[in-house]
């Protein structure tokens, strides 16, 4: 019953959030509307459900809690800080199986129906799709912990830019240490460009794949980790004030 009820509480957290899947949903739609539109339906899924849509589901996740003190109502026993982090993964990580499964239900009977776009590799894109929202949702809830309000949006947003920014800089002028940065970026940050390139692959060998879930389940894994310390700090420094 406890879980059931924090998964409730994390879907009706905003008001707004049902309305982000459904604007979502709006935008495959109306992209079946002009006559010729050369559309990668697997790449759209992956930047509007994978990239866009964690960083929207999980603003404010902790931090509104916790600048309004809602926190401490949250953190009682028996219920643990480390219970409340992956309850609330979990609620977010439905969403995005409702999500997607709406989505690519909405965009493969279009496909049949219009035969517009291209669906190659799209059981690929889905797979890639939903580790990289894993991994920034986990990674936005944590950040969430650390700023106030909903301004964990603004930082992986401005995060988001400026470490593309650096890699395509990095890129024309190889070094040791613009490769080793760019290797940083790609391999502890939500791994955007390698699950993009696997997933863009015209023959993805089953053992890339096995590698990029496991990097993209260490990564989920540490993220978790850290929030979960952090969000005892937090909440256990709040009791002390």
């Amino acid at each position: 019953m406890k879980g059931f009820e924090l998964l409730k509480e994390t879907f009706l957290r905003k008001s707004y959030l049902p309305v982000i899947h459904l604007i979502v949903f709006a935008i495959y739609l109306l992209l079946y509307v002009p006559a010729n539109l050369p559309v990668e339906w697997g790449r759209l899924l992956f930047v509007c459900s994978g990239l866009l849509l964690p960083l929207v589901l999980t603003q404010g996740i902790f931090g509104d809690d916790i600048a309004s003190g809602r926190i401490r109502v949250l953190v009682t026993k028996p219920l643990q800080t480390g219970e409340l982090y992956l309850w609330r993964l979990l609620g977010v990580s439905v969403q995005w199986i409702g999500h997607a499964l709406c989505g690519a239900t909405i965009i493969l009977v279009l496909h049949a129906v219009t035969n517009k776009g291209k669906l190659d590799n799209f059981a690929l894109w889905c797979l890639c799709s939903g580790i990289l929202y894993a991994t920034f949702a986990s990674l936005s809830m944590t950040v969430s912990i650390c700023v106030t309000g909903g301004r964990n949006f603004m930082v992986l947003v401005f995060g988001i830019v400026l470490l593309g920014t650096i890699s395509v800089l990095a890129g024309p002028h190889p070094t040791y240490a613009s490769d080793s940065l760019v290797a940083i970026i790609k391999h502890v940050f939500p791994p955007v460009q390698l699950l993009f390139q696997l997933a863009n692959s015209k023959t993805p060998l089953p053992g890339h794949i096995a590698v990029r879930v496991l990097h993209g389940g260490i990564l989920i894994g540490a993220y978790t980790l850290i929030g979960t310390v952090l969000l005892h700090t937090r909440e256990f420094a709040h009791r002390e004030s």
